[in-house]
Order: C-alpha cells, then sequence, then structure tokens
C-alpha cells in the first residue's frame, strides 16, 4: 500500500509540472503536450516586441486530440501598422516520456506555411525531447522543486540550431521557467491563481511579456 500511495503521488507531481505556456512560448515549441480532449486558451501582452517599439497582443490555443498529438495556433496582432499574423502548428509525440527516459516529439510550426512575423511563408520543423530530471518525494517544495529539462532543434524560423531550457516547479501554485530560443533567454514565472487559471510574467528576447492563460477539458 505504501509503495502505491508512493507512485500516485509521483504521478501527481508530475502532472503538477503545468508549462509556462502550453506547447510554446511564442513559436518556441516545448515538449509540454496537451492530454486527449483537452484545451488551452492563452492571452499575451508583449511589450515593444515588434520594429518601432510596437506592442503586440497574442491569442494562442492549444487543442490535444489524441495522447499523442497536439494542434495549436497563434494569433500575434502588433498594435502599431504591422500586419496581424496567424500560424497553425502540429505536435506529434513518436516517444512518450516515461520515469526512465524522455520523450520524443516530432512537428511543425507553420506547417500552412502562411505569411509569418518573420515575413516568410514557410514551415519550420522540429525534433524536442523532455523529461522530469527532478521529481520531489513530496509535493514540490523551495528545497525539493520539480525540475523539467526540454532540449530541442529547429529549422527555418527556429534558427537551424539547438533550443531549450528548465522548468522549476517550486508549490502546487508557483513555477518558473528559464529558456535559450533564436539565441536569446526568456524568463517566466507562473502563479496559480485558481484551479485552471494562471498568470504569467516574465521577460522575452530583452522585452517584459505578460500573460493569463485557461485551461478545461471537453
Amino acid at each position: 500500500m505504501k509503495t502505491l500511495i508512493c507512485i500516485v503521488v509521483l504521478i501527481a507531481v508530475a502532472v503538477m509540472a503545468v508549462p509556462a505556456f502550453a506547447g510554446d512560448i511564442v513559436a518556441m515549441p516545448t515538449g509540454n503536450m496537451m492530454a486527449p480532449r483537452t484545451a488551452e486558451l492563452n492571452y499575451i501582452r508583449w511589450q515593444d516586441s515588434f520594429p518601432g517599439g510596437q506592442d503586440a497582443n497574442i491569442y494562442e490555443g492549444f487543442v490535444g486530440i489524441t495522447d499523442w498529438l497536439e494542434v495549436d495556433a497563434i494569433h500575434v496582432d502588433p498594435t502599431g501598422a504591422s500586419d496581424a499574423r496567424t500560424e497553425g502548428n502540429i505536435y506529434v509525440r513518436a516517444i512518450k516520456e516515461t520515469a526512465t527516459h524522455p520523450s520524443l516529439i516530432l512537428g511543425a510550426t507553420n506547417f500552412t506555411a502562411s505569411k509569418w512575423i518573420d515575413g516568410k511563408e514557410e514551415a519550420s520543423f522540429f525534433a524536442l525531447g523532455a523529461y522530469n530530471i527532478h521529481v520531489p518525494a513530496g509535493a514540490p517544495s523551495f528545497n525539493d522543486p520539480l525540475v523539467r529539462l526540454h532540449v530541442a532543434w529547429g529549422d527555418k524560423f527556429h534558427g537551424d540550431t539547438w533550443f531549450g531550457g528548465f522548468q522549476m516547479r517550486f508549490t502546487p501554485w508557483l513555477g518558473a521557467a528559464a529558456f535559450s530560443y533564436q539565441g536569446d533567454p526568456s524568463y517566466v514565472g507562473v502563479l496559480n491563481v485558481i484551479k485552471n487559471v494562471e498568470l504569467r510574467g516574465g521577460w522575452k528576447s530583452g522585452t517584459p511579456f505578460y500573460s493569463a492563460g485557461y485551461d478545461f477539458k471537453f
């Protein structure tokens, strides 16, 4: 019975490793895929993120189709003269993560090859792995946090290079993440204010952003 309880606790703690953003941090893929028949909606306000000091309103929707397939869409709407852009992304879990080995996820951002924020009309492919490199014995704490690693390689918009980083869960309601993408560091703090609702704030590519997200089953 004690062994069973420990296994249940470990699984519950792993589930609490919620992403800073469900599938990406503004077009950066991570190894956090949505569970089947679940969805997440995010709003992001990214300051001074476009040429001329334009802020951007960003809307994201992530949908878990099966236990190995996720699709999502990102709509970026600069506040100035720049045109809005929308891209669709797809994630396929080729190898499921376990306690002994990381996941392998293959996918493409902007798989419909629509005109994206870099002005190009092309899909960008990636391969990534994610793994909980430290799982606490009980609920996560500052002395014993949950630590999750993401490592990926992507072409074209992703920079034809490696990217990734770490997520940490310090308590069941407080977390943080640090990533490197396209040669720029990003940092974010995550606060679960109530069930299914997250507030986030951080720094990406030299400018601050603020975000709120809501996840649900269907």
